[in-house]
């Protein structure tokens, strides 16, 4: 065991038990249960959110260290009409990641889903993704045109200047789908630390109520797109200025 992980061992010993002394972004929060709340035929709305001041005792509760376990507990303790058959599996649960070593393995594993880009997980599997643009075929056009026009420059330099028009409304055209894809683009470049993780949680615990052969095609679907859209980290890359010099002109290019 390196230091690093034993200092986060340490880390969640320590904290275990104890108030989060944060700040609780409850609009991040409360998007898995804003995403699912049609799913609930029972619900504390949110007039009864103030007046129960559910804020506060959520913040008193709250002892996940992840933002999808977060966001799943603030769903829940919206929920009031839960079974009791539900309550009890849930106590069956609880007492299964008793041992502080499993639960250290778990809460180890799940720690790695807590940026702020994780709470909009549920915002990319039930929200709207961006259309697709209606004029493709232009962009299409303008890349074809770049190609001709480079393989001519040396030959007619008069195409120097189209080359540059056209290579400014590309850049144009770049930088305005990139600015509107980019919150996705991040958020899936978290779906590798998404499977990672979830393969961690299926080794340390024993899932009993989901078709582990179901739970294994979703995860291998999700690995299969994450690796379609590696490209798509590229802001990943921008770490200091010589990698975000060679990440310029690759995107230039």
């Amino acid at each position: 065991m390196n230091k690093a992980q034993l200092r986060k061992i340490n880390k969640i010993k320590e904290e275990w038990g104890k108030v989060k002394d944060i700040e609780f972004n409850f609009d991040s929060i409360g998007e898995y249960h804003a995403a699912m709340r049609d799913e609930h035929d029972v619900f504390l709305d949110d007039e009864n959110i103030i007046d129960l001041d559910f804020h506060e005792f959520f913040g008193f509760v709250d002892r996940t260290n992840s933002a999808i376990g977060q966001q799943f507990l603030y769903s829940e303790l919206r929920q009031p009409n839960r079974s009791q058959a539900y309550l009890d599996d849930l106590e069956n649960h609880i007492q299964e990641i008793k041992d502080e070593d499993q639960r250290i393995k778990l809460q180890l594993s799940l720690q790695q889903l807590n940026t702020p880009s994780d709470y909009y997980f549920p915002f990319l599997i039930f929200g709207d993704l961006p259309a697709k643009i209606s004029f493709l075929w232009l962009i299409r056009l303008l890349q074809f045109l770049v190609v001709i026009l480079v393989c001519l420059l040396p030959f007619v330099p008069m195409v120097f200047l189209p080359l540059v028009l056209i290579f400014a409304i590309n850049l144009f055209l770049h930088y305005w789908h990139k600015n509107r894809i980019g919150n996705f683009a991040h958020i899936f470049s978290r779906l590798n630390k998404l499977t990672e993780v979830n393969r961690s949680l299926m080794k340390h615990y024993s899932i009993k109520d989901v078709d582990k052969n179901a739970l294994e095609k979703s995860v291998k679907d999700i690995e299969s797109i994450h690796s379609q859209i590696l490209l798509l980290k590229s802001n990943e890359l921008v770490q200091n200025e010589v990698t975000s010099f060679v990440w310029y002109i690759i995107e230039l290019i």
